[in-house]
């Protein structure tokens, strides 16, 4: 018997698994792709959305997994673009036979054949390519949501400024270089983060330069802001917490089960729940970081929007971003037009507006069957970037006629459902599953279309939703349902109660690896393991940024050298890394006053530094560097000699360094013509472990010789537990943290004592 053959058009995650199912079920795929490599988005070939390599993704490995392929444990707990896409190349040489695909080829034309199957017509992606064409029995369209970049339709003629889509962003960019007033348009994860790093970039810049230019956010509605790493509460010390990724904390299977939502609350109820909820996992309802960010009593009711950044809410604390709520109605000359009001003397819009997967299948499909797709009704309006196609289960179709539909469809976390969908689909291809009914269909349909209009008819921006597909871990749970996969286990020590597409291949030797490296994460760390955990050390230099008050005592010991307080303001700004560097291996932590040991440590001024010219990329806000600057008085303590108190106006400035692949954070002099530029390394910042002494938090010292002076740091850092133990929005969850020194040298000895508390 002929084996069947399938058309998968995108060699993206979505073409990539599905390719993987249709095999496993004996149908042979051709995977088309006009990029000359695999990866979708990921790839690292050119395309017309494609992501800039070194930007990270915002849900840890474990989410954005295959369930047969582990990640290597040298990959970041997030992926960067570039680490996804050659995961996604080693699945494909693992998976995929170079005779299922066909890479730089574009899908120009798909027909139906009479008696049955498709044809679909390519044309090779280089000058002059060749044309070719192919019966096939199956078609699984997995060309993705980002496929187009979305410009909303309006009257912008007449500005006079630079648009750009947020796909085209990078630092610098000719339309963004030398301009004073920058407007970000959109308010979830594209918005988030361009305005993000537009700020991170601004701060490098000088002083007076930085002060000159205005970054505007704009957007229709306030939305949660929800940092990539989340608080687990230690139930003996909550001032220590233990941290892990935003999805581990979020995609908790057994949450539902525990406290399933009350069916008899109404739609408003229930939405208070789950703002409650997120308000705990945040720190409060952001009205402490800016009122346009706050959730009022009247927005808890509605349904939530959100975003995920370790940067953006404390850029608009420092007024680096300006957030204003507004819909974008048009532009004349330099003036926007917002439903709310103008903004004037614009120079640049970036618009963080999402994407228009219907555009790139108008080109390739039938009229008749786009048009099915999209809308068969000429009374309801399309939703380009939003609900773009009506489907059943975001796959199928009638006008398939159960030959065919498509996989990947979807925005939110996708690896997930991707693996769902890409095996029901080859179930259903192949026969081993059975196919919905027309009636089942239509009726699925008729519920996205319910969605859409309702979406469009919301008087509010408030009551628009977010995500089309609603729940995903509902959505999760209701395709492994549909393609008979057992119920995600309760908690055991094989199985964390969090949710991961390795659950979907129990037993596999590559999903058991990915389930016990997160099994491990969630696990509660003591002794000395208990701070190497790869997230304590992100967590901390995340939860500096901004500004704190600062009191240090000194007391010295040497009498060239004075005691006394210092008060003040610290600062911790952010900036992209300015130079390069391998930080030293971890001390002793040694945290005694006195020198015994005979080992000699690393001299700070040994440390290889390579000044970076220009700054090296850096995407979605994320902070590597601080320049840390304090500023305030320090009063001398009476002495004999000297029995009135001095006081001098005082100021210093260090660099902190965070090192994601070491998982470190350093610190470093600067020089003292140029306290922004790097002199010589001064120490590491080692977490030990949680306090001892009764007092809580995480502690660290070390032991650093520095040119001719021995420094012993001493740190402790204070958090809210986690959990909805409290602490305001956007603080990181750091309440307070101390660095102190012990310090001898040929001339100096004293101790210093400093506590920082937000301001």
């Amino acid at each position: 018997m002929k084996r069947k053959t399938a058309a998968v058009i995108g060699a993206g995650p979505a073409g990539l698994t599905t390719a993987k199912s249709l095999l496993a079920s004996g149908i042979q795929p051709t995977v088309f792709e006009r990029r000359k490599a695999v990866g979708g988005l990921w790839s690292p070939a050119a395309g017309s959305v494609t992501l800039n390599p070194g930007m990270r993704t915002n849900l840890s490995r474990y989410s954005c997994v295959l369930p047969e392929l582990a990640y290597d444990p040298s990959v970041a707990m997030l992926p960067t673009a570039r680490e996804v896409g050659e995961y996604l190349g080693e699945f494909r040489r693992r998976y995929i036979p170079d005779e299922c695909l066909r890479l730089g080829c574009a899908v120009v034309k798909v027909e139906r054949v009479e008696g049955g199957g498709w044809s679909v017509g390519w044309r090779k992606e280089e000058e002059g390519g060749e044309e070719g064409k192919g019966e096939f029995d199956f078609l699984v369209i997995c060309s993705g949501f980002y496929s187009v970049p979305y410009m909303p339709p309006m009257p912008m003629e007449r500005f006079t400024g630079s648009v750009l889509h947020s796909i085209e962003y990078l630092w610098p960019h000719e339309k963004l270089s030398g301009k004073k007033k920058i407007v970000v348009v959109g308010g979830s994860m594209s918005g988030v983060e361009v305005a993000a790093d537009i700020a991170l970039r601004v701060s490098s810049l000088p002083e007076e330069e930085r002060a000159g230019i205005e970054l505007v956010h704009l957007f229709t509605r306030p939305f949660w802001i929800i940092p990539r790493f989340l608080p687990i509460a230690h139930r003996e010390d909550p001032s220590a917490p233990h941290f892990v990724p935003d999805d581990i904390a979020l995609y908790d299977v057994n949450r539902p089960r525990k406290n399933p939502m009350p069916m008899d609350k109404t739609q408003e109820e229930k939405n208070i729940l789950i703002n409650t909820f997120i308000s705990s996992l945040v720190g409060g309802r952001q009205g402490d970081i800016h009122q346009n960010l706050h959730m009022t009593d009247d927005h808890m009711s509605y349904t939530p929007w959100v975003a995920i950044s370790d940067s953006y809410l404390e850029f608009v604390r420092s007024g680096a971003i300006k957030p204003v709520i507004g819909r974008l109605g048009g532009a004349d000359g330099s003036t926007l037009r917002t439903n709310t009001g103008e903004i004037t003397d614009v120079d640049t819009i970036l618009l963080g507006t999402g994407f228009y997967p219907s555009a790139s299948l108008q080109r390739f499909l039938p009229e008749d069957l786009y048009r099915d797709l999209t809308s068969n009704d000429p009374g309801l309006a399309e939703d380009s970037n939003f609900l773009p196609l009506l489907l059943y289960k975001q796959c199928l179709h009638p006008s398939f006629g159960n030959t065919g539909g498509l996989v990947g469809m979807y925005k939110g976390p996708f690896f997930g459902i991707i693996e769902l969908q890409g095996r029901w689909m080859a179930g259903l291809l192949s026969g081993k599953l059975p196919w919905p009914s027309i009636q089942e269909m239509e009726l699925g349909i008729s519920e996205s279309r319910a969605t859409r209009t309702s979406r469009i008819a919301a008087c509010t921006p408030e009551a628009r939703i977010q995500w089309s597909m609603g729940d995903y871990m509902a959505l999760v749970d209701e395709l492994r349902r549909t393609i008979g996969l057992p119920i995600l286990p309760e908690v055991n020590e094989a199985y964390p109660n969090t949710m991961s597409p390795a659950h979907f291949s129990p037993g596999h030797e590559e999903a058991e690896k990915t389930l016990r490296e997160m099994a491990e994460r969630l696990t509660e760390r003591w002794g000395e393991d208990e701070a190497k955990d790869g997230i304590l050390s992100r967590a901390i230099f995340k939860a500096l940024h901004g500004r704190w008050k600062l009191r240090r005592k000194i007391v010295s010991r040497h009498p060239g050298f004075s005691s006394g307080t210092f008060e003040g303001v610290a600062e911790f700004l952010p900036r992209p890394p300015s130079f390069s560097c391998t930080p030293p291996p971890v001390g002793d932590g040694d945290t005694n006053s006195g020198v015994s040991d005979q080992e000699e440590p690393l001299a700070c001024a040994n440390i290889t530094i390579t000044p970076s010219t220009p700054l090296p990329p850096v995407y979605s806000g994320e902070v590597q560097e601080y320049l840390y600057t304090e500023t305030g008085t320090f009063t001398t303590a009476p002495t004999p000699t000297i029995p009135t108190p001095l006081t001098i106006q005082a100021r210093r400035s260090y660099i902190y360094r965070h090192h994601p692949v070491q998982d470190a954070i350093t610190v470093w002099f600067v020089k003292p013509e140029d306290s922004s530029r790097v002199d010589y390394f001064f120490h590491r910042v080692e977490i030990s472990g949680r306090a001892k002494d009764g007092k809580g938090g995480w502690v660290g010292g070390g032991k650093h010789l520095c040119r001719a002076d021995w420094y012993w740091p001493r740190y402790r850092f204070w958090f809210n537990g986690g959990g909805g133990s409290g602490g305001k929005a956007g603080d990181g969850g750091l309440k307070g943290f101390e660095i102190g020194y012990g310090v001898k040298g040929p001339k100096k000895e004293y101790d210093s004592d400093g506590v920082y508390e937000r301001v």
